[in-house]
């Protein structure tokens, strides 16, 4: 989940302000977060393996 760490920056999007994002870095930040919720849902059982 090092990858994860990748999302920080866009936590701040929600507050006054702009952040510049390429095509490239929206894709890779959506199928990084996918990949977290796969594995939260896991930890938390609320998906079967």
């Amino acid at each position: 989940m090092k990858k994860a760490c990748k999302l920080t920056k866009y936590a701040y999007i929600r507050y006054p302000g702009k952040i510049e994002v390429s095509q490239e870095e929206a894709e890779e930040a959506i199928e990084i977060a996918k990949k977290v919720r796969e594995f939260v849902l896991k930890k938390l059982k609320l998906k079967e393996e």
